[in-house]
Order: C-alpha cells, then structure tokens, then sequence
C-alpha cells in the first residue's frame, strides 16, 4: 500500500466530532478494476509531541480505524477523472479540541481493491459539522 499524509487545522465552529471524506483519483491504464480508499486521522493539542501513530486496521479502539470508502471500479479511459462516495464517519484519534491540528493518512487498499494500474490520488474532499455560525 501506497501512503499519503496531510493535516489540517479545522475551525473553532467545527464541532470536533466525526467526519467523512470523499477522494479524487485517477488510473494511468485502462484497468476496470476497483479502487478502494483506506484514512484514519489524529488529533495533535499544544505543546504535545507529533511523533503519534495512525490508528491501524486491527487498532485496540475500534471507534477509530481507517474508514474504508465504497469500492469504485475505473472508467478504464486512462487519466479519467474518478470520483468516490462520501465515505463513512471517520472518529479521529485522540480527544480534538479548538486550536489542535488533526494529520491525516490515506492510502490505497491494495489488498481490497481489484485495481492493477497505476492509481493517483489527486485531491479529498473533507466534510465536518460546526456548531457555531462562525469562529467569532
């Protein structure tokens, strides 16, 4: 499996509980077979180290592996744009509060996808609940 790490501070109007997330991606060949997306995130506060694991699949706290999204099969036209379901929620590890920045891995599920061309992964989409109007 390939492995993608990012991070982002959300806004105080974020309600620090679930997310979901929906990957852009692309296939470089004419494979029809699936590709199925695997993320797991962690919650980092103030003043504490960075050097935290990602939850892993067989992780003690099931409230927290990677989400896997809806496998999707390829247009098999090289280069197409492809566009997965929103996946489920997504908890992330650690207890989020304002001000933390939460880092991220996504990866490709080789051993659950069915896809053997070169996959790219161009771009996720991130969709969170606030709770307030805005971060005044």
């Amino acid at each position: 499996d390939d492995f993608a790490q990012f991070s982002i501070a959300f806004p105080k109007s974020w309600n620090e509980g679930t997310i979901t997330y929906q990957p852009f991606w692309t296939v470089t060949g004419t494979n029809a077979g699936t590709v199925i997306w695997l993320m797991s995130g962690v919650a980092i506060q103030n003043d504490a180290t960075i050097n935290l694991a990602f939850a892993l699949e067989d992780e003690a706290d099931a409230t927290v592996r990677p989400v896997a999204t809806t496998a999707l099969a390829h247009s098999t036209t090289s280069n197409d744009l492809m566009v997965s379901a929103e996946s489920g929620a997504l908890k992330i590890k650690g207890s989020p509060t304002v001000d933390d920045v939460s880092f991220f891995q996504i990866n490709l599920d080789t051993s659950a996808s069915g896809q053997t061309g070169a996959v790219r992964l161009l771009g996720i989409k991130i969709f969170f609940t606030t709770d307030a109007k805005n971060d005044a």
